[in-house]
């Protein structure tokens, strides 16, 4: 009953035990050595990561970048606003040109220009002219004027007055018209190449616009003297104005320029540090709560492998009780049967004969009413030690129930049981069992047979040969081993 109880125990602890390692399997099983490998490889770059984050070369990285993006904007701003300077430069520059060539072409285009003769329009002596001065019918005295003369006039009336007309020529009649030494080599630019349609240069911070003049078929009446021709080159009409107003606020734009940079890319570092700093404390946080939940990890798989541990000693433990007698630790009924029937399934395969030895203690009942079931529990306990250490390796030493027991001798033939049975009597006999100072003997009765002696044999019908010669041993006074080979015919002890 207590065995029958103890292997249904144990079936359901090994289900459960199925259960519990098939979770362990899952939970904590190894990883392939693929994932080994990338999960180095993404432990290896993190780590770097890391490194990189918590280094002054992430600053100093954050530092290059920033400055290099910045300095290129910067110069592309400024390339654009010295661009820009240009153009404005040009655009006026063209527009006083302009104004200088419509002038010039107003003037020639009238033949000849009359003006009245003022202190301030005096008749030019560097004209010779037939007709350079001339008079009305209303008395009025008029002078003739020349473009150049017209274009300073001009000047004058401006109300910007750092903006100049003027002409000027390498055959200059007038000196105010003699050209400075870079004028100079500007028209000898012209003279070498006709095509030429104008010039502009900066000079002592002025924008310098210089177009040439050709003769035309009007001028060469008053420039007789210096033999031109049709499409010659007479001179050339000067624009300039001064560049301080444009170079003022093409500075204040790089000024600008410098100012916005250098604040986008304070701000831009701020904000970059604030990340940065934010990242490092973030990986930090990271790195701790990695740190807590594989310790909680290490934690809940110690204390998981350690109830793996107690319940694999508690199977164990169970197995063990279901096949060992609880008192005299050797094996019991259950192991006994199981055994039996493995034994008699290879006699009947091999014909590999093996014998029975059922034992009983003789008036062990005796035993225990007079010394008390403690000196019987003793007595088991020292009998069973007592026989293990006779037998072999191979047999089977079992407790069949109360003060019975029985050996599965292996390959042993009934007489060399026989003979073995004799010995264990003997050495039984001669046992001494100190209690509570008294010295208690033992005798034991033994029943052998085997299963060469059984037409069919089978574990129940052998073990009933076996006690029937226990049962002889018993009432031919005990203390005695009975062969069951001595019985002519089985049926008739039934």
């Amino acid at each position: 009953m207590v065995n029958s109880s103890i292997a249904k125990l144990l079936n359901c602890v090994n289900i459960w035990q199925i259960n519990i390692n098939d979770f362990v399997i899952s939970a904590i099983n190894k990883p392939t050595a693929s994932a080994c490998y990338e999960r180095d490889v993404l432990k290896r770059q993190r780590t770097k990561t890391e490194s990189l984050l918590h280094s002054p070369l992430a600053i100093l990285m954050l530092t290059l970048i920033w400055a290099l993006l910045c300095a290129t904007s910067y110069y592309l701003n400024n390339k654009g606003i010295v661009s820009a300077a240009q153009t404005a430069m040009s655009m006026r520059g063209d527009i006083g040109n302009n104004t200088a060539q419509a002038i010039i072409k107003w003037s020639t285009g009238h033949d000849r220009i009359y003006i009245p003769q003022t202190k301030d329009n005096q008749p030019n002596p560097y004209i010779d002219h037939a007709e350079k001065n001339i008079v009305t019918p209303t008395g009025t005295k008029l002078t003739l004027i020349t473009p150049g003369r017209l274009l300073q006039q001009v000047t004058q009336y401006l109300n910007d007055k750092t903006v100049k007309y003027g002409v000027i020529s390498l055959q200059a009649m007038n000196p105010s018209t003699k050209p400075t030494a870079w004028q100079a080599s500007i028209l000898r630019q012209f003279l070498q190449d006709p095509s030429s349609k104008s010039f502009t240069t900066t000079q002592d911070n002025r924008f310098h616009y210089i177009t040439p003049i050709l003769a035309e078929k009007n001028c060469i009446s008053c420039h007789h003297k210096l033999d031109l021709k049709v499409g010659d080159l007479m001179g050339a009409v000067t624009f300039s104005y001064d560049l301080t107003n444009i170079n003022t606020q093409k500075g204040n734009l790089q000024q600008q320029n410098i100012l916005s940079h250098l604040l986008a890319f304070s701000l831009l570092m701020l904000v970059s540090l604030l990340a940065l700093r934010y990242a490092r404390r973030l990986i930090v946080n990271i790195e701790t709560e990695k740190k807590q939940r594989e310790q909680i990890i290490s934690d809940k798989t110690a204390v998981l492998r350690e109830e793996i541990k107690q319940h694999k000693i508690a199977r164990a433990e169970l197995q063990r009780l279901a096949t060992h007698d609880p008192l005299t630790g050797i094996r019991n009924r259950r192991h006994f049967l199981d055994c039996l029937d493995a034994e008699i399934q290879r006699f009947q395969r091999y014909s590999n004969d093996f014998s029975l030895l059922m034992l009983d203690l003789d008036h062990f009942k005796k035993i225990n009413d007079r010394y008390g079931h403690d000196c019987g529990d003793t007595v088991l306990i020292k009998f069973a030690k007592e026989i293990k250490q006779l037998l072999r390796k191979s047999d089977v030493f079992v407790r069949y129930g109360g003060e019975e027991f029985a050996i599965i001798a292996t390959s042993t033939r009934i007489d060399s049981a026989k003979r073995f049975a004799d010995k264990l009597t003997r050495q039984v006999a001669a046992m001494s069992i100190d209690y509570n100072e008294h010295a208690v003997g033992i005798t034991v009765s033994i029943g052998v047979a085997a299963p060469s002696l059984l037409p069919q044999p089978s574990p129940e019908l052998l073990i009933a040969t076996a006690d029937k010669a226990l049962y002889q041993a018993k009432n031919s006074g005990r203390n005695q081993a009975v062969c069951a080979s001595s019985f002519t015919n089985l049926q008739q002890g039934k």
